[in-house]
Order: C-alpha cells, then structure tokens, then sequence
C-alpha cells in the first residue's frame, strides 16, 4: 500500500474503504448472479435453457453448487435426487464451502 499526505492508494487504484464496501458485497452475489443470468437469457436466447436450468430456477448458491456438481457427476447408476441431496445436504450443512465460493466469485467480479 502507498500512503500520502493525500491519500491512500491500494496498487490497484482503489482505496481500502472501497475495497471493504465491495467485501460487504459478497452476500448478494447470488442475487447478481442471478440478475446477470436473467439480463443473458433475454440477449442470448441460445443459452437460455442452460442458464434456467443451472442458475434461475435454483432457490440458493448451495442449490445451484449442488446442481452443477451432480451434472457432472451423474451416471446411469446413480439417482439424480439422491446425488443433488448428497451435495446440498453437505453444502447447507458447511457454510464455509459456500462463503469460499461467494469470496472467489465476487474477487472474480472485481478484477474484472
């Protein structure tokens, strides 16, 4: 960090108190991500079942994490409820997974 009599920077040009504020952000990225889902059905109607699918109709992040994970781990001989329960149930049941994964998506949103 660089510190003047002026301001203080951050080395990527935001101050500290902007930095937090976007932290307090990390709460509301499954409202946003949703949002932004929604805002890419309407302009890419291509993707508009998968976005439904993996992301609008998904009640919580957990759910959408649990979804995700069961699409690409399903087979013939597992029952889709039961992989979805299995991955939700341990997602509700640790919290910290799934506050690892609004952090990475709101840095993610930042640096870009």
């Amino acid at each position: 960090m660089i510190t003047t009599a002026t301001s203080t920077k951050t080395l990527h040009n935001r101050s500290l108190l902007e930095d937090l504020h976007r932290y307090a952000e990390v709460d509301d990225i499954w409202i946003k991500i949703r949002q932004e889902a929604k805002f890419d059905i309407g302009r890419e109607p291509i993707i508009s079942v998968y976005y439904h699918a993996s992301i609008v109709s998904q009640q919580s992040l957990e759910a959408a994490l649990a979804n995700t994970l069961l699409v690409k781990l399903i087979s013939l001989n597992l029952l889709s409820d039961t992989v979805f329960d299995l991955f939700n149930n341990v997602l509700e049941e640790h919290p910290e997974i799934v506050e690892l994964v609004k952090q990475n998506c709101f840095f993610t949103l930042i640096a870009g």
